[in-house]
């Protein structure tokens, strides 16, 4: 067995052997995922395959992260997430995943998954990799329809008198001196060029005491504008000084022909929660115009975005372990974290 990086010119075979493993990839998407990252980024992703007589037989990618800690110093990490880790079902328990998760380990200082399969949850612990229990997925139904197909009468009622007495959405007040920057006609038309702006501004203010993820205008350009499904939108929050906030969002397929909605990144001034509660409603509103049954989002559980989503009637409803790996897990304490589906491969657009 050979543990090699990908070549670019066997991304077909890889999305082959990735969609029979049950991770629906195409070339186009590896090349954007692996190879297409841009500017500082450029070469941080990584693909490295398991080969057997010249067959993949297994796969795991890295894409790049930096980690702000907050203890037992303040400062940044290197790291990066660990996503499509499959090997072939006729050669499992044989070794081969842990072969290249200790190959992607060599590739940054910190790595990190979030939740992950069974055999994930169950391999990560005897390898004495961390686990912050501090993630959790919050739900919002917003219209009925959001339990699954199979539930009895006695739940559909439940839920549906759940989502009139205390699960409709709240339309907080605007801000004094905000407004929002208009959508695009199209995603790739919303206003990305004013990520520059609010980063920079969001760089340079206080953050409180908690672990987060770095935020570039390149990076989310590079995953959200640049997307190969295109499904993403942009809202832009401003104040009086400029753009100031933002919000990606996107809709989804639920089960059937269910429309769900994401929020799947937010940023607002760390010390205005009534801006984050107003823009977390305006995505609610905007994202039931469109249909959506039931609307999630990520964070950390202990968080400003946890408490705004709390404020807009959304409840805690799937927790998410954070795994990090063993040389780093001391260096990401306390549990405290802001997280939103943008930190992570656990969105699925890619595979729509």
């Amino acid at each position: 067995m050979k543990i090699r990086a990908t070549r670019s010119d066997e991304l077909h075979a890889l999305a082959a052997f990735l969609t029979a493993g049950g991770m629906p990839h195409t070339a186009d998407t590896l090349r954007w995922k692996f190879w297409n990252s841009p500017g500082r980024l450029n070469g941080c992703g990584k693909s490295i395959v398991a080969e057997i007589d010249g067959r993949i037989v297994g796969h795991i990618g890295v894409m790049p992260a930096t980690v702000h800690v907050d203890s037992p110093e303040p400062g940044e990490l290197s790291g990066g997430w660990f996503v499509d880790w499959v090997v072939r079902e006729d050669l499992r328990s044989r070794g081969i995943g842990i072969f290249l998760l200790r190959e992607a380990q060599k590739t940054c200082r910190v790595l990190m998954t979030i939740q992950g399969t069974a055999d994930t949850r169950q391999a990560l612990p005897a390898l004495q990799w961390a686990e912050q229990e501090s993630l959790s997925v919050f739900k919002l139904n917003v219209r009925a329809g959001g339990t699954c197909d199979d539930a009895g009468l006695g739940r559909r009622i439940a839920t549906e008198l759940a989502r009139v007495v205390r699960y409709h959405a709240v339309q907080w007040p605007i801000p004094e001196g905000w407004s929002l920057t208009p959508l695009g006609a199209s995603p790739a038309d919303d206003p990305w060029h004013e990520l520059d702006a609010v980063l920079a501004r969001q760089h340079q203010s206080p953050s409180g005491a908690f672990c987060r993820f770095d935020r570039s205008a390149e990076a989310l350009r590079w995953l959200f504008k640049a997307h190969p499904a295109g499904h993403y939108r942009l809202t832009i929050a401003r104040d009086a000084a400029g753009p100031a906030g933002y919000v990606i969002w996107r809709t989804c397929r639920g089960s059937g022909d269910r429309i769900d909605g994401r929020i799947v990144d937010i940023l607002a001034p760390w010390d205005r929660p009534d801006v984050w509660q107003w823009l977390v409603s305006v995505i609610v509103a905007r994202l039931s115009s469109e249909g959506a049954v039931q609307i999630s989002c990520l964070a950390g559980d202990d968080s400003v975005l946890a408490d705004a989503l709390k404020a807009n009637r959304f409840l805690p409803r799937q927790d998410l372990p954070l795994w990090i790996s063993p040389l780093a897990g001391e260096l990401c304490t306390p549990h405290r974290w802001h997280a939103t589906f943008a930190d992570s491969d656990i969105d699925a657009a890619c595979r729509e």
